[in-house]
């Protein structure tokens, strides 16, 4: 697979899906029957991106359309990675440093 078509799915610390792709991020907009089209996160761009349902496994995009109102901004994407990288690396050591009680609550273990 090209580099050229190949997006990346960014997940927020919200846990929803975001794309990465050619210095810009996007977020979910809508799911169709045949694909799911993707916005711009700047809210007052035009541009949009579709992939096909599949876009967890399969990802390519299908096509771009509007056009973005901005540069591309790769600074963006990288924070969008380190906040999901952060993220994920503080759930693995709730994980495996915490006992986790029924009512909710956790105890840190001790070393």
């Amino acid at each position: 697979m090209s580099k050229e078509t190949e997006v990346e799915i960014v997940t927020s610390t919200k846990g929803r899906d975001k794309i990465a792709f050619h210095g810009y991020m996007y977020w979910l907009d809508h799911r169709l029957q045949s694909r799911v089209t993707w916005s711009c996160e700047v809210s007052s761009c035009k541009g949009q991106l579709a992939t096909p349902l599949d876009y967890s496994t399969n990802n390519t995009f299908l096509k771009e359309h509007g056009e973005h109102r901005h540069p591309p901004n790769v600074t963006s994407v990288e924070v969008a990675r380190a906040r999901r990288n952060m993220h994920q690396d503080g759930l693995t050591w709730l994980h495996k440093n915490c006992h986790w009680h029924c009512d909710g609550t956790f105890k840190v273990r001790r070393c």
